[in-house]
């Protein structure tokens, strides 16, 4: 079985994908304590069903054996999985530290037998963070603002990427980053495109790119360390507008070429992605290209993964939310504000719902992969202002009319306009700097909106689609759009699983991207 070396992993998006295909992941590396612990379970819960103990499995997902209760009944087990989720941040861990713990929990491996997947932490390129933190009036005003955002740690995180390529040579590997990162610019004054340029420069030959990285060639003549100076050849994993024959298969001409419409291959959010694969050039030269993700026959939408779920109410901040008064004071914040005198709210009574999956005759295969247990839990739901849930209600019940988010112009004039302070009132219009859509409610017949970790903050731009309810999406309603699977559970509080399930890569286009890979591999091996 393939092993994976799975980087930035954060809870497990693209591990979780590769581990349906077929993919042993070997060890998964994440700076963040809580990210760790998602991972710690994950992996045990999976390596109990692979031992047939699918009862303690069961009972670990559904909280009723705690992990110190599995630790001691399943020592060996526990142990093993612990030494595959490293604690450790990347460019700050020693680094001989960090290859000694990955040869230690992966154990001797071929090289052709290995991938790298991961994708370093995208903050620094994306396009909205640098409309925040760079912007003309920003850079004008306050120039040492601007050079703090491109000396950023986090633009240069991909050279440790880097490292482990040149040092364990995979014969593939998977990068993903944000769309933005196809714009970023290394500085102020430097072209847009500039940063994409140097990454794909130095992905092709990771171990001539750290030539000038004097710890890193320090540190890998100390291990007895001989790193590769093979070279690997970048394919998209769509098939591009244009592209050049080489080699006898279909490589980019293009950075755009990398970017995947997550929307197009199944997963009901439009979340646009670069993507980068590599194949180590010996292995090319055997075998050539790999295959292309093959685009769904329709979208996958809103109404597909989460139409069957129960309805909700959300908690009230800084009221009196017991269920049976919500109706109450929710039905006269909307009269006050929206001027509906009767607004029809859901009859539901819950903050939160454990609930059975229907048996489903759907042959949609991103549906098949989210759908994997019969018993959903984490079904729960935020609190929210009374006043901004009467912001929901008039959002949702545009969309209802309109099939579509209401723009800041599109909002009456008066108490109901969201109360932002680059928010103007031009005669009866309401008219914003920036960003237009303070307020985004999803739509049932199309994918969502991009999932991002700002939903940990808010729910203002993942507002639920069904008026009645007057809420923004639940915890499992965004790990369904995420398409993690129902049996997937998160660590800690609400805000960081909100965290976990934004920052991640979409589990069932990783799931797609593995079975492409492993195909290949087995090819290879075969």
């Amino acid at each position: 079985m393939p092993v994976c070396i799975d980087l930035f992993a954060g809870p497990g998006g693209l591990g979780e994908g590769f581990y349906q295909a077929g993919f042993e992941i070997g060890v998964s590396i994440e700076k963040e304590t809580t990210e760790c612990k998602t991972l710690l379970s994950r992996k045990i819960f999976h390596r109990l069903k692979e031992l047939g103990q699918v009862l303690d499995a069961e009972n670990l997902r559904e909280g009723k054996t705690p992990l110190d209760v599995i630790k001691d009944s399943y020592p060996d087990v526990y142990n093993d999985c612990k030494k595959r989720v490293l604690n450790l941040e990347l460019g700050q861990a020693n680094f001989k530290e960090v290859i000694n713990s990955i040869e230690w929990a992966i154990g001797p491996q071929s090289s052709e037998n290995l991938v790298v997947i991961g994708g370093p932490p995208c903050q620094a390129y994306s396009i909205v963070g640098r409309a925040r933190q760079v912007s003309k009036k920003i850079s004008a005003s306050s120039p040492k603002v601007v050079d703090k955002f491109y000396s950023d740690s986090r633009h240069t995180l991909y050279r440790e990427y880097l490292k482990i390529l040149a040092v364990f040579r995979p014969a593939m590997f998977v990068m993903e980053n944000v769309k933005g990162i196809l714009t970023a610019r290394k500085g102020s004054a430097q072209p847009t495109g500039g940063v994409i340029q140097d990454i794909l420069t130095d992905l092709i030959n990771p171990y001539q790119s750290l030539q000038l990285d004097k710890d890193f060639l320090r540190d890998s003549g100390q291990l007895g360390l001989k790193p590769s100076m093979e070279d690997y050849i970048l394919v998209p994993l769509t098939r591009p507008a244009f592209g050049e024959n080489l080699l006898g298969g279909l490589v980019a001409r293009a950075p755009k070429d990398f970017l995947i419409r997550c929307e197009d291959f199944g997963v009901p959010q439009a979340r646009h992605r670069v993507m980068i694969c590599g194949v180590r050039r010996d292995l090319w030269n055997r075998l050539s290209s790999i295959s292309h993700l093959k685009p769904c026959s329709r979208h996958t939408t809103l109404s597909d993964m989460l139409k069957s779920m129960p309805e909700l109410i959300s908690r009230l901040t800084n009221e009196d939310d017991s269920p049976e008064k919500w109706a109450g004071f929710v039905s006269e914040e909307i009269s006050t504000l929206t001027g509906d005198k009767e607004p029809h709210l859901t009859s539901s009574k819950s903050y939160e719902a454990n609930f059975t999956n229907a048996t489903e005759t759907d042959s949609n295969p991103c549906k098949t992969f989210v759908f994997d247990t019969p018993k959903v839990f984490d079904h729960k739901t935020r609190s929210h202002m009374k006043s901004d849930l009467a912001r929901y209600y008039y959002c949702s019940k545009f969309a209802v009319t309109h099939s579509r988010n209401p723009k800041i112009d599109d909002w009456p004039v008066g108490d109901l306009l969201p109360k932002h302070a680059d928010i103007r009132i031009e005669g009866n219009r309401a008219r914003a700097d920036g960003f237009s859509d303070r307020f985004k409610v999803q739509v049932w017949d199309k994918p969502a909106n991009t999932i991002t970790s700002h939903i940990a903050k808010d729910g203002h731009y993942y507002i639920h689609p069904d008026p009645s309810q007057c809420r923004s999406l639940s915890l499992r309603e965004a790990a369904r759009i995420q398409t993690f699977p129902d049996s997937y559970r998160f660590e800690g509080g609400i805000s960081r699983q909100f965290h976990q399930i934004g920052n991640a890569v979409p589990p069932f286009l990783a799931f797609q991207i593995g079975k492409l890979l492993r195909g290949y591999l087995d090819e290879l091996n075969g």
